[in-house]
């Protein structure tokens, strides 16, 4: 009958677009990508988040995950600007920055990152992708550092943002699927302007 050749048709259509997309899926997970996450330095407050941040993202083998510190050789021998060139290289040469800022007074070296290498390298700001304390809950007592860091990243898009509370903060779920998140996108982005600069080239 003809409607049973049209559905054998289409089920044979629908197997083979299956199968397209079955690879494609896995050609974008093989796509390996660095990603530095910025935030509060060993032995500061909310180190241990960073530390979760990092450990959920090497769970996948093609994440290239660093502390921008650590990528740094031999840093005690080398001025403040050539360090800061040198991380600047690294920034550069990644494809995501997560950048972690917490509300205290003592953590600021994610902050004076932010300001530096924003106004320092044109892709930072597309690349890096914030995640911040906001106001309320319990943490009303350091009201004076969350208005520093407002400032200071003012300038970044508001979507490229995210907010979390003091119960967010310590819990960690929602900061780990943010950085999950943008770590996915730049992957979907990476491999489909690929695809795109391939198909023009022909």
């Amino acid at each position: 009958m003809p409607g049973d050749l049209l559905n054998t048709e289409w089920q044979a259509e629908f197997t083979g677009w299956k199968a397209i997309q079955s690879i494609r899926r896995a050609r974008i997970a093989g796509t390996k990508l660095r990603v530095i996450i910025l935030g509060p330095g060993k032995d500061s407050f909310g180190h241990d988040k960073r530390l979760i941040i990092r450990q959920h993202l090497q769970q996948d083998a093609n994440n290239d995950v660093a502390f921008l510190e650590e990528l740094v050789k031999d840093a005690k021998g080398q001025t403040p600007n050539n360090i800061i060139l040198e991380q600047a290289y690294y920034i550069e040469e990644a494809n995501v920055v997560i950048a972690l800022a917490v509300a205290t007074e003592k953590v600021t070296g994610v902050l004076n990152e932010l300001v530096t290498y924003r106004n320092m390298l044109p892709t930072f700001e597309a690349k890096t992708w914030l995640i911040l304390p906001r106001g309320g809950g319990k943490d009303k007592s350091k009201a004076r550092s969350k208005g520093l860091i407002q400032s200071e990243v003012a300038q970044f898009p508001n979507d490229h943002k995210l907010f979390y509370n003091h119960d967010e903060f310590a819990e960690c779920t929602k900061i780990r699927a943010y950085a999950q998140k943008q770590v996915d996108n730049a992957r979907n982005r990476i491999f489909y302007d690929a695809v795109i600069q391939k198909a023009r080239a022909k």
